[in-house]
């Protein structure tokens, strides 16, 4: 991410769940740091277990 920039909102669509675990805090942080004040940041991220036998037929639906 640029640093030298702030930003009105950050929208993170289907990102997060491809950074390590570890380095998630470190993501979001720096995300916020770029908010200007009264800023949004919006998240949406998928909410299932990828392992489960379901996760296939969760997608089509």
């Amino acid at each position: 991410m640029a640093t030298d920039f702030e930003f009105y909102a950050v929208l993170s669509i289907i990102v997060a769940h491809f950074i390590e675990r570890e380095e998630r805090t470190g993501f979001y942080r720096a995300a916020y740091d770029r908010l200007k004040q009264g800023g949004f940041f919006v998240s949406t991220e998928i909410a299932f277990d990828l392992d489960s036998p379901a996760f296939p037929a969760m997608l089509e639906n």
